[in-house]
């Protein structure tokens, strides 16, 4: 071949490539919402663009997870399992009398987002009458729009409901269907542009084709507080939830019966919105929650509260056994306290009560019970079998609360018993026994020789324990601890490192302590309707974040391990 041909088209080929990608890009940067939508990267925000300013409610989900890693994981063992398929096309046959079926009328179109919005939550709370539902907007995003429509045709013609009238606003057709009974006086139905839209107020919906028209009036996107909400929580989700906080407590206040110190209330403005977001993981789910506030406007007493909270050191992890069934951990119950102690100064009759009480106890709260609590501290539940002799019900379980003084939790802990013993008088001998090599204090059981509890100490630590069975695996922990237990290694990895203590349950040793007690119809309902969706689920864990109050958010995240 020619050698300036050769040159040609390969100049030509460069040009083409070129040509190729600078297009692919145009399209991509001008679709880019939708794109990263399809893509599972992020939650579309079609709906979000139409909504008022102050919407104080919104919930998107994408019904578009395939392209997220975690999407085998769930369809191998959720959506394409014989036994949920079989239940769930049983209850929607029997949840519902309508014609429209969601497999045939419904997925077939649906896109990249489903929205619910509260547009005025706070505002219903405040009315007079409890009982009034807010007025809410059901948004979907089309991916074809004839079949949509075809939708849309045959809700209207649904048999055996009132009637559905057309009137016509900025060229578009609302369906309007009159309510008679129940909380709303009317449902909208319409499809605006690529989204089908119900909901319960005319004049939302017409705000929402306003802005569709090129309104001006600000949208959800431009709410402050939802942006902050947005930067603080992952975008590759496949469900976001904000809820505007002060708002509601205010409105909520409003209805109550009781009323909201001043302090609390200065609190309560302070915080500004709460947002939660889920995520598939290809062993799990994990939900991310972000609390947002303006220090400027907390109290001194939340201030210190927030900002002082420091890591726990996670170190008593290490005298829970592997076989526990629940752990709830976390560090300093004195500083917690005292925060409490802080939110109440306010209250004019809190001191008095607070000096009346330990005046009749006998014991300080400050000095003997939470003075010296500035360690760990952790609850754990056990499997203890139910013994047919004894009138104890199955399962056990103990605290620990660590102290930076051993000597002086010893002292005010006995101050404390001595108190208590003075009142019971002879309602209550006390004896001590050891169990597993801990010696324990503990009332005597008058109907047979079972350890009912007791407390002691264990090294650093002030020991409270229910059943001999929770004494023996707290003795045997460090031989094989908590720490290494597969189905919590597994989960920590996705929980903030830097915590505030976990609470966490072995979802696989509780299911099989509820299975072990189930006879009759109710294993028989158990076995058929819920142990194929609780199978797959073995433990779930959360934890808080210690970091972000600089940032003026709190954040925290729980997930729920699923796998084979």
């Amino acid at each position: 071949m020619n050698r300036n041909i050769m040159i040609g088209l390969a100049v030509a080929l460069v040009i083409g490539m070129c040509s190729l990608f600078a297009c692919v890009g145009i399209v991509a940067f001008v679709y880019q919402d939708e794109l990263q939508a399809y893509l599972g990267l992020q939650v579309s925000q079609k709906t979000a663009t139409l909504l008022p300013e102050n919407t104080q409610f919104y919930l998107s989900m994408t019904p578009n997870i395939q392209a997220i890693p975690g999407y085998e994981n769930l369809k191998a063992l959720y959506l394409d399992n014989p036994e949920i398929i079989k239940i769930m096309e049983r209850t929607e046959k029997e949840a519902t009398k309508s014609n429209i079926s969601f497999k045939e009328d419904v997925q077939p179109w649906l896109g990249t987002e489903v929205v619910i919005a509260i547009p005025e939550f706070a505002t219903t709370l405040a009315q007079d009458s409890a009982a009034t539902a807010p007025d809410f907007i059901i948004s979907a995003q089309t991916r074809d729009k004839a079949a949509s429509d075809k939708f849309i045709d045959k809700v209207l013609t649904e048999p055996n409901q009132a009637p559905f009238t057309d009137e016509a606003y900025q060229g578009i057709t609302l369906h309007l269907q009159q309510q008679s009974k129940g909380d709303y006086k009317e449902i909208i139905v319409v499809s605006l542009n690529d989204l089908v839209i119900i909901a319960t107020d005319k004049a939302m919906v017409k705000d929402m084709i306003d802005r569709s028209k090129g309104s001006n009036t600000p949208s959800f996107v431009s709410n402050a507080k939802y942006s902050k909400i947005v930067s603080e929580l992952p975008s590759n989700t496949i469900a976001t939830m904000y809820m505007e906080t002060f708002g509601l407590f205010e409105a909520a206040s409003k209805e109550s019966a009781f009323t909201v110190p001043d302090s609390s209330l200065q609190d309560m403005r302070a915080f500004e919105a709460v947002g939660i977001a889920a995520l598939l993981q290809p062993n799990g789910i994990q939900v991310d929650m972000a609390i947002t506030y303006n220090t400027n406007k907390m109290s001194e007493a939340m201030k210190t509260s927030l900002k002082t909270r420091s890591d726990s050191p996670n170190a008593i992890l290490q005298n829970i056994p592997a076989e526990a069934l629940v752990v709830l951990s976390g560090s300093d119950l004195n500083k917690i306290w005292q925060n409490v102690k802080e939110g109440m100064a306010n209250n004019p009759d809190f001191e008095s009560q607070m000096t009346d009480m330990e005046s009749e106890m006998g014991f300080s709260l400050d000095k003997d019970v939470f003075g010296w609590m500035t360690g760990e501290y952790a609850m754990v539940l056990v499997d203890a079998p139910k013994n047919e002799d004894s009138f104890l019900p199955r399962g056990g379980g103990y605290v620990l609360i660590g102290s930076k003084d051993i000597a002086a939790a010893k002292t005010h802990v006995a101050t404390v018993a001595d108190a208590m013993q003075e009142q019971m008088g002879p309602m209550m001998t006390l004896k001590t026994q050891t169990i597993a090599g801990i010696e324990l204090t503990s009332p005597e059981n008058p109907l047979d020789d079972a350890f009912l509890g007791g407390y002691g100490f264990q090294g650093d630590y002030f020991l409270t324990a229910y059943r001999e069975e929770a004494v023996t695996a707290l003795a045997n922990a460090k031989q094989n601890p908590f720490t290494n237990q597969a189905n919590f290694k597994a989960l920590q990895s996705y929980l903030p490192a830097k915590n505030t203590g976990y609470i966490y349950a072995n979802l696989d040793q509780l299911r099989a302590v509820m299975e072990s007690d189930l006879t009759g119809s109710a294993q028989t309902e158990y076995e058929t309707n819920m142990k194929p969706f609780l199978k797959p689920v073995h433990a779930i864990g959360s934890a808080a974040s210690t970091e972000g109050f600089d940032k003026g958010v709190s954040k925290g995240s729980l997930f729920l391990l699923i796998s084979e």
